[in-house]
């Protein structure tokens, strides 16, 4: 072990508040170095020359009974801590936890607003042309059908000289499913 680790024990150890076998380690480590060994009667002198040079002074009794005063109601301290249980359900948590629950409801609906109505254009947009191309369809089996010039098709379709399979002769089966009457 480093002798870091066993320098931070120096006074620990002058007072005897190491156990017995943290104790042992400690002395076998000074017993091997010197330079701890110099460090620790370094810290016994200047422990010495403190206690050899402060008088002892005893408190008035006044001041002593005001301490104790005000020690004696306070309760003793929780060597655990507060549970976990009572860090969630402070105010401050319970606060803060709800305002997250209530941003991340409100970001999935907007969210889910948004992603509905960008749906609903795009439907939109695809029945929109999906009528023009009806329409669109549908004027020109209206032409071939009737026969009007300008047609490639016109002529041989009118004129009964070339048979085409795919000229609609009655134009009701065009009909737009998705026309409404006031289109």
């Amino acid at each position: 072990m480093k002798c870091a680790a066993f320098t931070a024990e120096f006074t620990a150890y002058l007072d005897q508040e190491l156990g017995a076998s943290r104790r042992a380690e400690l002395e076998d480590h000074l017993s091997r170095c010197d330079e701890c060994a110099g460090d620790l009667e370094l810290l016994r002198g200047a422990a010495r020359l403190v206690e050899s040079n402060v008088p002892e002074i005893e408190p008035p009794a006044a001041l002593w009974n005001r301490i104790q005063g005000r020690i004696l109601p306070m309760p003793a301290p929780d060597a655990r801590g507060p549970a976990w249980w009572d860090l969630i359900w402070s105010r401050r948590w319970l606060a803060a936890a709800a305002s997250l629950v209530l941003l991340a409801a409100a970001g999935v609906g907007v969210r889910g607003f948004l992603a509905r109505q960008a749906s609903e254009d795009d439907l939109r947009r695809y029945m929109s042309e999906y009528v023009t191309t009806r329409e669109a369809e549908r004027r020109q089996h209206l032409e071939i059908a009737s026969g009007a010039a300008g047609t490639p098709r016109a002529a041989e379709t009118a004129g009964g000289t070339g048979y085409n399979p795919f000229a609609v002769r009655d134009t009701s089966s065009f009909d737009n499913p998705f026309r409404s009457e006031e289109q």
